[in-house]
């Protein structure tokens, strides 16, 4: 499994990390999420600019090494989000700023628990991250 990455660069380009409060926060929705969906991969936060091609840009990415049976023995599975997102949903909820990605932790996280057994984008997936995400929003 990946390590968890908590530096990152704002929006200036100044590197920065993840405060002790912004990750006390994440942590406590990726419980609340796996609890209610039943997930139990790890879900750890990453500078996904460290990332080579699309994934760069991903607010959240599902890894494994065998997408035909992601959740098999011995198979290394997680889930990564973007420490710039998790930071940016922070002074939303916090702070009040604006969530310029437009998504919560919350419906990003549905989503990439939704790869696990949906691992390509289309009706299948659309429906089952709704319906994770409710999950995650009555628990």
């Amino acid at each position: 499994m990946k390590k968890a990455v908590i530096t990152f660069t704002d929006y200036r380009n100044r590197p920065t990390q993840l405060t002790d409060e912004e990750l006390s926060w994440f942590r406590s929705v990726v419980e609340k999420a796996r609890r209610a969906t039943g997930c139990t991969v790890d879900i750890i936060p990453y500078d996904h600019d460290l990332y080579i091609g699309k994934s760069r840009d991903a607010l959240g990415c599902c890894i494994t090494e065998n997408p035909k049976n992601m959740l098999g023995e011995g198979v290394d599975t997680y889930i990564t989000i973007d420490c710039y997102f998790i930071d940016e949903c922070w002074r939303h909820e916090f702070l009040g700023d604006y969530l310029i990605a437009g998504d919560t932790l919350e419906k990003v996280l549905a989503h990439e628990i939704a790869h696990l057994t949906v691992w390509r984008h289309g009706k299948k997936h659309t429906a089952l991250t709704e319906r994770l995400l409710e999950q995650i929003q009555a628990a």
